[in-house]
C-alpha cells in the first residue's frame, strides 16, 4: 500500500519571509533525495487559474479589470485554490509525495476579515474549500513570524493587524494539526535551522496518518 504523502503548510502575513523559506526548506528536502513539490496558493504556475487569479490580485489594470471588490477578489482566491487541491495537491499526497504549500486558507480568512468581507460569506467561502481538502490536512503548519515586516508598504498598523490575525488562526487550528511559530527576526538560515528541527520533532513526526478536517466547524469560532 503507497504511503500517504505530507503536507507542510507555510504562512503569515505578506513580508515575514513566508515564501523564501518554503523555497529553502524544498531545496533542503531536495538535497535528501525526498520526493517534494513546492506549491503556492493562489499559484504561479503559468497557464493556471492560479496564475490568472495572481495577476488579478497583483496588476489587475493589464487585465482589463478596473474595480474588484474585496469579496469578489477572495472568492477568486477560493476558486484558485480548489483548482490547486484537486489538480496538483491531493494526487501528489495520495502518490505518497511531500508537498510544501506556501499559504493556506489561513490567508483567505486573515486578508478577508482584514479587508471587511462580510463574516458569514468569508465562512461559506472556506467551508467550500475545507470540504474540498476532503481527508487530507497539514501534516504540519508553519507561522512564520517577524517583529517588523521585511516590506515597508507593509509595515506599520497593518502589519500589526494582521500578524494579530495570523495569531489568532494559528491558535484555533492548533486543536486539529500541528502548528508552530517560527521566528524570522535572525538570518534565514537560523530560521531554516529551526525549521528543520520543528518538523522532525519525533512528536509529530512525518509519519502517514490518518487526517480529518474540522470541515463543520465555524471558522470564527
Amino acid at each position: 500500500m503507497t504511503k500517504t504523502g505530507d503536507l507542510i503548510v507555510f504562512e503569515g502575513p505578506d513580508g515575514a519571509g513566508k515564501s523564501a523559506l518554503a523555497n529553502a526548506y524544498t531545496r533542503y528536502l531536495q538535497s535528501q533525495s525526498e520526493n517534494v513539490t513546492l506549491l503556492s496558493f493562489p499559484g504561479l504556475e503559468e497557464g493556471t487559474l492560479g496564475y490568472l487569479v495572481y495577476k488579478i490580485h497583483h496588476d489587475s489594470l493589464s487585465l482589463g479589470i478596473r474595480q474588484l471588490t474585496a469579496t469578489s477578489l477572495q472568492a477568486l482566491h477560493v476558486a484558485a485554490h480548489l483548482d490547486t487541491i484537486e489538480r496538483a495537491i491531493v494526487p501528489r499526497i495520495t502518490r505518497g509525495e511531500t508537498v510544501i504549500l506556501d499559504r493556506f486558507w489561513w490567508s483567505t480568512w486573515v486578508y478577508g476579515t482584514d479587508a471587511s468581507v462580510p463574516a458569514r460569506t468569508l465562512e461559506a467561502l472556506i467551508a467550500t474549500e475545507r470540504a474540498h481538502w476532503g481527508s487530507v490536512s497539514p501534516t504540519i503548519a508553519l507561522l512564520i513570524t517577524r517583529r517588523e515586516s521585511l516590506k515597508p508598504e507593509e509595515s506599520g498598523e497593518l502589519w500589526r493587524r494582521r500578524a494579530e490575525l495570523y495569531a489568532e488562526v494559528a491558535e484555533r487550528e492548533a486543536v486539529y494539526y500541528p502548528v508552530r511559530n517560527v521566528s524570522n527576526d535572525g538570518t534565514e538560515s537560523d530560521a531554516l535551522a529551526e525549521i528543520i528541527r520543528i518538523v522532525g520533532e519525533p512528536q509529530q513526526g512525518r509519519q502517514s496518518r490518518e487526517r480529518t478536517s474540522p470541515i463543520q466547524e465555524d471558522v470564527t469560532r
